[in-house]
């Protein structure tokens, strides 16, 4: 077994540069500037058309990690229900509260919208304080995966930590390394980690006209050959 590998894409033309064979699952955003939001309905359903692959889907109304509002909560909540209908195969979402440990409420709820599909925490949890109290929570709270670069600015600065994250994950949720993830270190941090899932941007050279980052086909070849060399 290889390392699933995940693209993520923040426009309708960056989801269909990286809609090959070499990947594995694509990861629907929009306003790569904030980190990832919610992508318009219209961009989920043109992607879905053009592929059978999986579509996991941002669920982020506003940049930041623990600011929103009831009206926030309410939109999200409604672009979830959407992606049950529009045949997505899971949701990216995560809440902190101000000290920075895991928002529950708004964690269970969101579980509970999104059943089936499974609940992947984002980057936020790369913010908590307690990264091990951190996903217990997480597991308990009924989250499938954890999208980190193991609590440092790239994934692989993080090895330590997200080699950690999946010993004592035991298999009870899967550790998505991601952060910085490219052809120069994938290979590394999934020998180095163990890993299953793996996250990147495969990030090309900007579209003129654009300003959202277009995945690079060729890198995601290249990436995808690589962890080909990893046995799990």
């Amino acid at each position: 077994m290889n390392a699933l590998l995940e693209i993520a894409c923040f426009s309708p033309m960056g989801a269909m540069a990286a809609n090959g064979p070499a990947c594995d699952r694509l990861e629907l955003c929009s306003n790569y500037a904030v980190g990832g939001l919610t992508p318009s309905h219209g961009y989920l359903e043109f992607i879905r058309k053009k592929t059978e692959k999986d579509l996991f889907v941002m669920i982020r109304a506003v940049s930041g990690f623990s600011s929103r509002s009831i009206t926030d909560d309410e939109v999200m909540r409604d672009d979830i229900l959407f992606c049950k209908k529009a045949g997505m195969n899971g949701i990216v979402t995560g809440m902190l509260l101000p000290n920075k440990n895991i928002d529950k409420d708004f964690i269970r709820r969101s579980v509970e919208t999104a059943y089936p599909l499974p609940v992947t925490f984002h980057r936020a949890f790369d913010e908590c304080p307690d990264p091990f109290a951190a996903m217990e929570t997480l597991i308990d709270c009924g989250v499938k995966r954890i999208l980190t670069s193991g609590g440092k600015k790239n994934a692989e600065d993080g090895i330590p930590m997200l080699k950690e994250l999946i010993t004592k994950a035991a298999g009870r949720i899967i550790i998505v390394p991601g952060g910085g993830v490219s052809i120069l270190n994938a290979k590394k941090i999934a020998e180095q980690t163990g890993c299953t899932e793996i996250h990147s941007s495969a990030k090309g050279a900007s579209e003129a006209g654009y300003d959202e980052i277009t995945p690079d086909y060729q890198l995601i070849v290249e990436m995808k050959k690589q962890l080909s060399q990893v046995q799990l």
